[in-house]
Order: C-alpha cells, then structure tokens, then sequence
C-alpha cells in the first residue's frame, strides 16, 4: 500500500515552458510587470493539485548554469541564448507562488532540479511512496519506474503525456533504464551534447536495443558496420562524457525528511495579495477547488477530498415528444446540456430555470432545436451545430470562458462550475445527476460570465463576432475544405529541400551541428 503520492516539479522547466507557451506581451500588469510565466506556472499548479490530489509536494530550481557538468564539458549548454529579461523579472514572483501554495522548494549550487528531483525520487520510493514527476526535460525518463510517472508536457504546460515504463518502451522501443544510453548516442542540441554525425534517433535507438547497453555496445564497438560505424568509433570519447551528462545524481545533498513535503494546502491570504499584485482576477476563483483540499499530521498522512457538492437537481425523465410540448409553451430562455456518444446525440437535459429541469434519453429533438425563436444558453454549442441540430444560441460558456481566460484551451463545463459557479463540484459518481445539475447551472454561470467579459472589455467581442459566426465554423469544420492533394505535395516536397538546404549552411556557418529551431 502507497505511504502517499509525491509531487516533484521541475521548477525552470515548467515557468520556461509557461513563458513560451503564452505571449508576454498580453500578461502585463498596470506597471507593467511581465506574468506570463507567473501566471501558467500557477494555472499548471492548481490543474496539477486538483487532478493528481498529491499527498505530498516539493518545486526544485536550478540556481544557475554552473553546475559539476559544466566542470566536465565547459562548453554544457553553452549555446542556449541568455535569459529574457521579461522572465527573470519574474522569478522572484514565482518563488512568492509556491510558498503561497504551501509547497516546499529547493534549489542548491552546484546541482540542477532534475538532479534534485531524482534523489527525491529515490529516497521516496524507498519509501513506499508513488512519485509524479512534472518536468520537460526527457532525461528524467530513466526515473521512470512502476512506482515514478514523468507528466511530461504536450503542450504548453496544460497537456501532460505520462510517461510510465509501457509508455517509453512505446515511444522508444526501449526501458526507461536504457533511455539515458540513447540520449547519450542520439546527442542533445538543447543543451549542446554533440552527436554522432550521420547517427540519428534511429540508429541510437537500434543500437540500444540491439547491444542492450551503451557498455555493451562500445565492447563491440569494432563490430559495428558501414560508416555509422566509423562514425561511432571515431567519437566514441564524446558518447562516454555524454552518458556521464546525462546520468541524473541520486545523492545530491538535498537535506529533508519526506514528511516535510506533506502538503496541507494554500496559504490563502498570502496567495490572494500575491493574485491582487499581479492582477490575476481570474485564478482567485480557479483556486476554489483546491482550497482546504488536503489534511495532513506528521505522523500519518490522509487525503481529505473536499467533498463539498452542488446540491442535487430533482428532474423528471421525459420522452422527446413531452419536452417538445414543454418548450412549445416555455416563453423565456432554455438551458440545454447534452452527452454524444460516437458523434451521435445520445441524451440530453433542458433547463426551464435553476429548478425546473428534465433529462430526455433520446438521440433526437424536436424543432425547437433549430428554431430561432426558441432562445438557448448551452455549453459547447459548437458540438451539436456541426451536425446542424442545434441553432438560436444565445450565450455559450465554452466560448465565454475562452475569451475570460484564452490561456486555457480545454474548457471543461465542470472546471467552469467549480470557478465561476457556486464553487462546488458536481457528484460525477450518478450520469443522470452530471447533466440535470449542469443544465440547472447554466443561468448563474452565465450571469458570472457575462460579468466577467464586461469587466474585461470582451463581451461586445462575444455578442458581435465570436457567437455569430460560431455555427457557421462549426459547419465549416465538419464538412472541411477542397484542396488540390498534388499541388501541397509539390509544396510540400519543396520547403522540405529548402530546410535541408538552410540547415546544411547552418552547420557550415557554426562549424558543427545544432538544433536549428
């Protein structure tokens, strides 16, 4: 039995990723302070702590570029360009973040996080514990063990692979443990580990799985045929201080007792004046699931999930021709929440008021449903419209959540209940409940939502273009667009010699090979 569920985040890592992921020029505060990085961090945190509901958490940081690597290889990652002003100005905020979230953080001179979270990782396991690793760097996959998943990101930091053993053996036909023999092989331009030239993932890849070992394989390295084996012999000194590199340290000096990661939750006045400084209205109310989310004692660890519900919506079940008859003599707005199942309508739930609301387990609905005069609030209208059954929508929480926070692409009904709603989750344990509930909601968050474009300056953006033109694209994007296959081959067959070309003048110019993106 798990003694708990750890957390590790590579701090850099993740604030690097936030701060590509979303444009700094449109995450500015009055003063003018930069908090793009500020802001995904905190996103990916409370994502992190609401769906993994950790038992324990720590961030690790890197202190700075001089590490016992670079001791060995001076030239360790000498190519990447100096840190952006606009994100060094934040990382003292981003240090203010994680104590406001409560969570543990370290950083030691001479060590970088990832070596940090490995010897974390390590003692835990020892421990009985299950590790999630948050990091988006690809040497942690040889942490990866039936008791450590890497959530390594996708995208941005909002959508996470998890990388257990079935996982990288999937991706790259070999064991976590032979990963790092691999990168050592396949070289790294990200942090300047020369490759063998001519010598890609490929044949790294079949060399590992081959031989079974980087060791192995330099035991046989005169067997090794053609000019990739040339190759590999005449640079066989930068493979061996490649894989001494990408080794991760599992005793760096991290001095801690694994209860000191347990996590009991955000500081709350601490984190609201830190939002209030950074000017992040949105995230004080993204915060509400995650509050008081964890109870811990330093002898034993339990996980109290909050399990503060929306109270239950009673709904009668009725047949499509009932609810047709309802909504003929209904004058005001409806509220529809509905359920697809293999493109096709499977159920759905109407909403006369936050009181008044019917499930009706039918894939059909009546004319009302493309009838303009009957007025709809829904959720993800888009859905429906590209099969043309849904028209006359007159508010969409999807599209409103978007233009409130358009950092955040999945808007997900329940993440937006919990936000902008009453704050309370709905019990997804009953189907029927989800989507009667749901449905009930949809008057009060719209009114949030509403609220919320005003206060931003967007709602004349949602009533005059976004909701207008939403049916249309929708149809548009079900039905696609005529393209000449051949012509885009031709194109497609020339930007690819011109890379190459661009590429090879690249090299030339440096005077080695380098990751030209």
């Amino acid at each position: 039995m798990s003694k708990g569920r750890l957390l590790l985040i590579d701090g850099h890592s993740m604030a690097y990723r936030a701060f590509f992921a979303l444009p700094a020029e449109n995450f500015t505060t009055a003063q003018g302070q930069h908090t793009n990085a500020i802001y995904g961090f905190a996103t990916m945190l409370i994502s992190l702590l609401k769906e993994e509901k950790p038992t324990h958490v720590a961030v690790a940081f890197d202190v700075s570029r001089h590490t016992f690597r670079t001791d060995i290889f001076p030239e360790y990652k000498a190519n990447r360009a100096k840190t952006p002003d606009e994100f060094r100005s934040q990382m003292s905020f981003l240090n203010d973040l994680v104590r406001g979230f409560g969570i543990e953080q370290f950083a030691i001179e001479g060590y970088e996080a990832d070596d940090l979270i490995a010897t974390i990782t390590k003692r835990a396991e020892k421990d009985g514990m299950e590790v999630l690793i948050c990091t988006g760097d690809r040497d942690s996959f040889q942490l990866v063990t039936d008791k450590t998943t890497v959530l390594y990101p996708k995208r941005g930091v909002s959508e996470m692979a998890r990388m257990t053993p079935d996982a990288v053996q999937e991706k790259y036909g070999m064991s976590p443990d032979q990963y790092p023999d691999f990168a050592a092989l396949r070289g790294d331009p990200s942090d300047n580990l020369p490759s063998i030239p001519g010598v890609g993932e490929k044949t790294a890849a079949k060399w590992v799985v081959e031989y079974g070992s980087l060791q192995e394989l330099i035991s046989n390295v005169d067997k090794v045929g053609g000019k990739v084996g040339q190759a590999l012999r005449d640079n066989i000194d930068s493979v061996i201080r490649n894989r001494e590199l990408t080794q991760l340290v599992h005793d760096a000096p991290v001095d801690l007792d694994l209860t000191d990661l347990a996590w009991s939750g955000v500081i709350e006045s601490d984190l609201t004046k830190l939002f209030e400084q950074l000017e992040f209205r949105t995230l004080k109310d993204r915060l509400k699931p995650i509050l008081n989310a964890a109870s811990v004692t330093s002898k034993k660890i339990e996980v109290e999930e909050l399990t503060l519900f929306s109270p239950q919506v009673e709904g009668e079940t009725l047949t499509s021709d009932e609810i047709n008859s309802r909504i003929a003599k209904h004058t005001g707005e409806i509220a529809i929440v509905y359920e697809m199942q293999d493109a096709k309508l499977h159920r759905y739930a109407v909403a006369f008021s936050s009181s008044d609301v019917h499930l009706v387990r039918s894939s059909t609905m009546g004319g009302w449903a493309q009838d303009l005069a009957v007025k709809k609030i829904a959720h993800d209208a888009k859905e429906l419209a590209r099969y043309n059954l849904l028209d006359g929508v007159v508010f969409d929480t999807a599209l409103a959540a978007y233009l409130v926070n358009p950092g955040v692409r999945a808007q997900e009904l329940s993440d937006l209940l919990e936000r902008w709603g009453d704050g309370a989750r709905i019990d997804a344990s009953n189907p029927d409940q989800v989507l009667l509930t749901s449905a009930a909601s949809l008057f009060k968050l719209r009114k949030s939502l509403e609220t919320e474009m005003s206060d931003r300056g967007v709602l004349k953006l949602f009533t005059e273009l976004e909701l207008p033109i939403a049916q249309v694209l929708a149809i548009m994007e079900n039905r696609g667009i005529s393209v000449d296959r051949s012509g885009l081959e031709t194109l497609a067959t020339f930007f690819e010699g011109e890379v190459a070309r661009e590429t090879k003048a690249a090299h030339l110019a440096a005077g080695h090979e380098f990751n030209v993106a």
